[in-house]
C-alpha cells in the first residue's frame, strides 16, 4: 500500500499474519508454522495465501498450497508429490509465456526411501530450479479432510524430524480453536514446530470497516451496518450479521425504508439459512414481508412476493410441505393482480407439488390447473422455457394415482396447445441440463 494510506482493518490483519510468517522464517530452527484459528481466521488466512503469489504481492516467498485429503497418513508424502507435479504442469504454459523457465522436471521416485523422504526431494528440487525467485518455498497443508487425525499428526511429526529438509523449505498448517487436533505434534516438537494462536478479533474488524465508510446522517450509518451485515453473512458470522442487522433494522424502521427494511431481513435470513437455522430463517423471512406488505411505494409489490417465495423455498427445505404450500397459494393471487404471469406460474406449481408431497392429491390438482392457467398468460414463445412442462407432467401424475384418471386426454391435448408436441422432452431436456 502507498505510504500516508491508512491501511483498513482487514489490511492491517493480513499484516498481522504476515509479521507472524516473516518471524517464523527468521527461525533457523523452525520447520513448521502451526496456526490455530477459528473459522474467520481461516478465511483470512485464505485471503493472505491468495494475495501472496499475486503479481501486486512484494512477498519474497512462494507459497504452494495443498487439499490433498488425508486418507492413509502413512503415504501421504506420495499424494501430495503427485499433486506437486499436477499443479506444475497446469502452469508449466503460463510461466513460459512470461519468459520463466518452463522445464522444471520433478526427480524419479527413489526405491526403498519413505513417502516424506521423496517428497522432500521433489519439493527441494523445485526449489534449487528457481532459487534465485523466492527466498523461501512455503508449503500449506490444508487438506480436505483428514480420515486418521493421529496418523496426521505423526506424519507431520516424521516430515519435519528429517535431517534433509532444506533451510528455506517451510510447512504451514491450520489447526482449529474447536476442535485442534496438533497439540501433540507441537508437544513433540516445540523447537521445530512454531504454534501460533493470532489475536485477530475478526467481529472488531467488521465493526471497523462500518465506523471507516465516510459519511453521516441516518442512510450513511444505514449503508455501513448493511455493508457490516453482507460481510459477515460472507464469512457465516452469524453473531456478527445479527448486530448489524439489528441496528440496520432499528435505522430503517425510524426513517420509514420499508425495501430497506426487508433487505436487511432477507440478508440476515439468508445467512441463519447458511447456518441451517430453519427457525430463525423463516423469522427473518417473514419480519421482511411484514415490512412490506401492503405498501404502495413503488417495487413494494415485488419485494412483497419476493419475501413470501423466500419463505416457501426455506419451508420446502426443512420439508414442512403443507405449510409451504399455504405460503405458495397466498403469492398467487398477488402475483396474478400484479399481472406477473411467470410468477403465478411458479406459485400455483410449487403449491400444487407441495400438496401432492403431503398427500393431499385433489388439491394439487386443483392448484396445478391454476399453473396452466397462468401459463396461458406467458406470450406462446416463453412457455417451453418455462416451468409450465412441468405442471403437465405433475397432473399426469396425478391421473395415474387416481385423480381424475378420466382426464389424461384432456391434460396432453392441453399442454400440446400450450406448449407444443414435444412438451414432455422439454422435461428432460432440462433434467439433463440441470
Amino acid at each position: 500500500m502507498p505510504t500516508g494510506l491508512r491501511k483498513n482493518a482487514i489490511q492491517r490483519r493480513l499484516d498481522q499474519i504476515e509479521a507472524i510468517w516473516t518471524e517464523f522464517t527468521g527461525n533457523d530452527q523452525a520447520r513448521l508454522l502451526r496456526l490455530v484459528l477459528d473459522s474467520d481466521g481461516t478465511q483470512l488466512l485464505d485471503a493472505f495465501l491468495e494475495w501472496q503469489n499475486e503479481e501486486a504481492s512484494e512477498s519474497p516467498d512462494l507459497f504452494l498450497r495443498f487439499h490433498e485429503p488425508v486418507e492413509n497418513a502413512s503415504g501421504h508424502g506420495l499424494v501430495l508429490r503427485d499433486s506437486l507435479i499436477e499443479q506444475f504442469d497446469e502452469i508449466r504454459e503460463g510461466i513460459a509465456a512470461e519468459g520463466i523457465p518452463a522445464d522444471w522436471q520433478c526427480p524419479p521416485l527413489v526405491p526403498g526411501r519413505s513417502d516424506t523422504a521423496n517428497f522432500l526431494h521433489a519439493t527441494g528440487s523445485l526449489l534449487e530450479k528457481y532459487d534465485d525467485m523466492m527466498e523461501n518455498l512455503a508449503v500449506v497443508l490444508t487438506p480436505a479432510s483428514i480420515a486418521d487425525a493421529a496418523g496426521w499428526c505423526q506424519w507431520l511429526s516424521r516430515l519435519v524430524a528429517r535431517p534433509d529438509m532444506p533451510l528455506r523449505l517451510r510447512f504451514l498448517v491450520v489447526d482449529s480453536t474447536a476442535a485442534p487436533i496438533l497439540e501433540r505434534l507441537a508437544e513433540v516438537e516445540p523447537k521445530r514446530v512454531v504454534t501460533v494462536e493470532p489475536d485477530l478479533d475478526m467481529p472488531g474488524a467488521y465493526a471497523e470497516l462500518v465506523r471507516e465508510i465516510p459519511g453521516s446522517g441516518p442512510g450513511f450509518t444505514f449503508r455501513r451496518l448493511f455493508v457490516a451485515l453482507t460481510q459477515a453473512a460472507a464469512v457465516g458470522n452469524v453473531a456478527a450479521a445479527v448486530y448489524a442487522a439489528q441496528r440496520a433494522a432499528a435505522i430503517a424502521q425510524e426513517q420509514d425504508w420499508p425495501q430497506l427494511a426487508t433487505a436487511v431481513q432477507m440478508a440476515l435470513g439468508a445467512t441463519y439459512f447458511a447456518a441451517g437455522d430453519v427457525g430463525q430463517t423463516l423469522a427473518c423471512y417473514r419480519a421482511a414481508n411484514r415490512a412490506i406488505a401492503g405498501r404502495s411505494e413503488p417495487g413494494a409489490a415485488k419485494l412483497d412476493i419476493q419475501t413470501r417465495f423466500a419463505e416457501g423455498a426455506a419451508l420446502v427445505g426443512n420439508q414442512q410441505f403443507a405449510e409451504a404450500a399455504e405460503v405458495y397459494e397466498g403469492i398467487g393471487p398477488l402475483a396474478e393482480q400484479q399481472q406477473e404471469p411467470f410468477a403465478a406460474l411458479e406459485a400455483w406449481r410449487m403449491a400444487a407439488w407441495c400438496r401432492e408431497t403431503a398427500g393431499e392429491k385433489p388439491r394439487a390438482w386443483r392448484r396445478a390447473v391454476k399453473a396452466l392457467e397462468a401459463g396461458q398468460q406467458l406470450e406462446e414463445t416463453m412457455r417451453p422455457n418455462s416451468t409450465l412442462p412441468y405442471v403437465g407432467q405433475l397432473l399426469l401424475r396425478l391421473v395415474a394415482e387416481g385423480v381424475n384418471p378420466d382426464q389424461e386426454d384432456m391434460v396432453r391435448q392441453r399442454m400440446v396447445s400450450l406448449v407444443g408436441e414435444d412438451w414432455e422432452s422439454r422435461i428432460e431436456q432440462g433434467a439433463a441440463s440441470s
